[in-house]
């Protein structure tokens, strides 16, 4: 069975957010300053893009059967 339009994109954020965390964990393991930082704004970099995509994925794709627009008669 494969996965509908918001399992995979709900897949692509939950991916990236824990890419981040990943990355964060890995920075701590790091002692020079500037690895530090550089590698935590990638992480926050994935992190908010996971977040939009979540966010996005749980926005209607179609727009409602039927009528789109009153009729003036």
């Amino acid at each position: 069975m494969t996965p509908s339009r918001i399992e995979r994109r709900i897949r692509l954020a939950g991916s990236l957010v824990f890419m981040a965390l990943l990355l964060a964990i890995i920075s701590l393991l790091w002692k020079h300053p500037l690895s530090f930082a550089s590698l935590h704004m990638l992480a926050l970099g994935l992190f908010v893009a996971g977040c939009a995509i979540y966010l996005l994925a749980l926005l209607p794709d179609d727009q409602p059967q039927g009528d789109h627009h009153r009729s003036q008669t």
